[in-house]
């Protein structure tokens, strides 16, 4: 998991536990006094996130999601643009669990015989907001760690997956199922490292030893959208974040995000915005956002 950020002000801090070995995830706890301006958050692996004060926004090429105190959310693979908003004490809040197909399946294998499956349901949406009383202890715990020992915080790990699951929301469910699939977290890490190079859709299919047609098949049901819609908002959410975040001309952006060329970019970036990039980024700057 990569975070980008504009601003230094931010406190954080990661923790690696690794209990038992070869397995392992990492705890980003983060804290800030003032409101952050959009800052990029690329997800590798499987990450479970919990907001302690304020609110988090989401910038989608579609819509903002708000993500209020005491949400626990899940964030699939992907490029984010985010901002974090603090609350009426000036304070913003929040820990990120990073879990490797590995150890989220050696995880599941013990609540294969006491989580009963529920009905398959193809999600769509990068966000999966639960909001649940029973998930503060093991979260705060963790957020916490630097007081527990290695073991116990995996046990805490074990406590939160366990009352997620329990939830018997079809999306959680899912989500983790997709993941530990060892096919599909090595399909999904293919299409992460190609994401800004010059590798067609064929040339994926190679990479993950596919048919071009059963490619597209298994792209759509680990990410949820056919590749090359999928693909398209990868780059303009990158895009949005180049655009909001630095001084770089629309042309230097257009070539950074790998679209065809400059005229393209400003289509699609209309068709999502009803504006395009250069007074999109003018509206941004005239109000301050």
């Amino acid at each position: 998991m990569q975070i980008l950020q504009q601003q230094s002000s931010r406190k954080k801090k990661t923790t690696t536990i690794s209990i038992p070995q070869p397995l392992g995830f990492k705890l980003l706890k983060r804290a800030e006094n003032s409101n952050s301006t959009i800052y990029n958050m690329t997800i590798t692996d499987f990450t479970v996130g919990f907001i302690f004060a304020g609110n988090k926004t989401i910038h989608t090429s579609r819509s903002r999601i708000v993500l209020p105190k005491e949400t626990l959310f899940i964030l699939r693979h992907g490029n984010y643009c985010v901002s974090d908003t603090t609350d009426c004490n000036n304070q913003y809040s929040e820990l990120l669990i990073s879990i490797p197909a590995l150890t989220l399946k050696y995880i599941m294998s013990n609540f294969s015989d006491t989580i009963a499956r529920p009905n398959y349901t193809l999600y769509s949406s990068i966000i999966i907001p639960a909001t649940d009383n029973r998930y503060l202890h093991p979260i705060t715990e963790l957020y916490q760690c630097d007081n527990l020992s290695d073991s116990i915080s995996y046990i805490r790990l074990c406590e939160l997956i366990y009352l997620m699951l329990e939830s018997k929301t079809p999306e959680i469910y899912d989500a983790i199922q997709r993941e530990i699939t060892a096919e599909s977290a090595k399909f999904s890490k293919t299409i992460m490292d190609n994401l800004y190079t010059d590798a067609t859709l064929s040339d994926l299919a190679k990479l993950t030893n596919m048919s071009l047609t059963t490619f597209k098949q298994h792209f759509k049901e680990i990410f949820g959208l056919p590749p090359h819609k999928w693909i398209v908002e990868q780059h303009i959410e990158h895009a949005l974040l180049l655009l909001l975040t630095t001084d770089k001309s629309i042309d230097q952006i257009c070539t950074e995000c790998r679209f065809a060329n400059t005229s393209h970019f400003i289509r699609l970036f209309k068709q999502r915005f009803n504006s395009t990039p250069r007074k999109f980024r003018q509206l941004y700057i005239r109000q301050g956002l």
